[in-house]
């Protein structure tokens, strides 16, 4: 369900992304145009130059940041037109233009009106904004919305089609690229499959104690489920080719038995939800270290991926992968029940028991090789 929810910042991330690279590749050439005409028709480009066009000096404002003044924005229309409402809004971040207004606007103040059309014509001045407006119309959906609300503000309010030109404004292309970036992981992210681990070996005890079966091949294919309570099990061993004529099931000793258990790299307060989720163990030589250090005469078997003890009584299989990311356990004796509750306490890893669907301690045990009764070890 989570992965299906990252669909849908990655589809507007994605949206956005193709919008922004649609009008960067229009920006390309850029448009000349008479105010008038802007007017009455705007041009196929969000590039523009636009001629004979003169500034209201009473209808600028200007947007705060942090009680700083942070953007000017200058209403532009045709030369002589003074009763028409401007068809562009000219935005600057020009430094030189925002000192002179910060002198006299933000902050609490209220200037009179000559300081303010004085203010604004030094800025006119500096950016040297005569008659010609050479600049980028800002575009796209989010664009749009900010740009209405902007132009909401000013009084007196421009024409009801007007657009924010950002003066000596360029197409963005970076901003784009890193939202395609960004909506193509996380499509990828949702919509890449659970990694599923390779099957283990299968372990077969002999009847007759003593040295186990050699462990069979491993398999080619993929496991369909690494931590199915269900099914883990049988995945990690009967994919494993045994022949016909060897019996998957076989008698349990007299002796106290544990069921097979899965080593995980979990902390306490998880459930058997986060199994799916869990961390691996660590690195293959790592594991083999840690497991040898804690049960020192371990034989290992580093073609089939077993470690072992040549009594029996513990065996352990880590599978191909490479972080190992859970281990097979298989005890019998009270040697065996005493060496995985070592391991329990020693690593800080958690057992869990698939065909219980529950997590064992080490204090437990005991208890569940008592449980397991005399019935086949599957």
């Amino acid at each position: 369900m989570l992965k299906l929810i990252l669909l849908v910042p990655a589809a507007a991330l994605l949206v956005f992304s193709g919008e922004g690279i649609y009008h960067a590749a229009q920006a390309r050439q850029r448009v000349a145009v008479g105010c008038d005409r802007f007017s009455v028709e705007r041009p196929s480009t969000p590039r523009i130059l636009v001629s004979d066009c003169e500034i209201n000096y009473g209808g600028a404002g200007y947007r705060e940041s942090g009680g700083q003044v942070a953007e000017l924005f200058l209403p532009a229309r045709p030369v002589g037109s003074e009763t028409l409402p401007a068809p562009i809004v000219v935005a600057t971040r020009d430094p030189a233009a925002i000192a002179i207004a910060r002198s006299v606007f933000g902050g609490g103040r209220v200037p009179t009106s000559e300081q303010s059309l004085d203010a604004m014509r030094r800025v006119v001045d500096a950016l040297q904004l005569s008659t010609t407006i050479d600049g980028l119309v800002r575009t796209g959906f989010v664009e749009g919305l900010q740009s209405q609300r902007i132009l909401s503000g000013l009084a007196p309010p421009p024409a009801a089609d007007a657009v924010i030109v950002d003066l000596h404004g360029t197409p963005d292309v970076v901003r784009p690229g890193v939202a395609l970036l960004a909506g193509a992981i996380l499509t990828l992210i949702a919509l890449w499959p659970f990694r599923r681990a390779d099957s283990a070996a299968h372990i077969v005890v002999s009847p007759q104690g003593g040295s186990p079966l050699p462990p069979p091949v491993l398999p080619v294919e993929r496991a369909s489920s690494q931590y199915d309570p269900e099914l883990a099990f049988d995945e990690l061993f009967d994919h494993g080719h045994v022949p016909a004529t060897q019996s998957t099931t076989i008698a349990r000793p007299a002796q106290a038995a544990l069921p097979r258990l899965l080593l995980l790299a979990l902390d306490m307060s998880s459930g058997p939800e986060g199994i799916e989720t869990a961390p691996p163990l660590g690195a293959h030589a790592e594991v083999v270290s840690i497991l040898c250090g804690v049960i020192p005469d371990l034989a290992v078997d580093q073609i089939h991926a077993v470690l072992a003890r040549p009594d029996g009584s513990v065996r352990i299989a880590l599978g191909p992968d490479d972080p190992v990311p859970t281990a097979v356990v298989e005890a019998r004796g009270e040697a065996g029940v005493a060496l995985v509750k070592e391991v329990l306490l020693m690593t800080g890893w958690r057992a869990f028991a698939p065909k219980t669907g529950l997590f064992v301690t080490a204090n437990d045990l005991e208890a569940l090789a008592a449980l397991a009764g005399e019935g086949p070890v599957v």
